[in-house]
């Protein structure tokens, strides 16, 4: 990951896992 990309990454991983949580 390139750091331009990292906090792209960072709000995609938290929203991915706020999705598994609801589950």
């Amino acid at each position: 990951s390139s750091p331009p990309v990292l906090n792209v990454e960072i709000v995609y991983s938290r929203f991915t896992l706020e999705e598994q949580s609801k589950e």
